[in-house]
């Protein structure tokens, strides 16, 4: 099995100086537990002989249409912080006819109409 809970998540390395250097650290360092039971869980997935898909969605917020959103393959990381509930249920559902992604894992980052950092943070 990988020992990938070691290993710190990444930010993509197009993201803004403001997220790379405040945001982002911040962020990484309050979720570590989160981020190793995630990438613990990710262990368990990726050593089973199952079809398996791992889907990797941003910060949630709310919207009412589908997007323009971005999915990356790991290891490759996309820039944003956003993913809306009506792009992953988009990407889940195309993941779950799709054999596209199979035994990969991958992130979704919703491309427009997301939030402020700061519009999140206060709620």
């Amino acid at each position: 099995m990988r020992d990938l809970h070691r290993r710190p998540p990444q930010l993509a390395p197009e993201e803004k100086l403001i997220f790379r250097k405040v945001v982002g650290p911040l962020l990484l360092s309050m979720g570590r537990p989160l981020y190793e039971d995630a990438r613990r869980m990710e262990d368990i997935v990726r050593a089973t002989d199952l079809d398996w898909t791992v889907v990797r969605p941003s910060g949630l917020f709310d919207a009412k249409t589908v997007s323009d959103y971005r999915i990356a393959v790991e290891p490759q990381r996309l820039p944003g912080m956003f993913t809306s509930r009506t792009d992953l249920a988009d990407v889940l559902v195309r993941e779950a006819v799709d054999d596209e992604h199979m035994r990969a894992c991958i992130e979704v980052i919703t491309t427009q109409g997301t939030p402020s950092y700061a519009r999140v943070f206060l709620k």
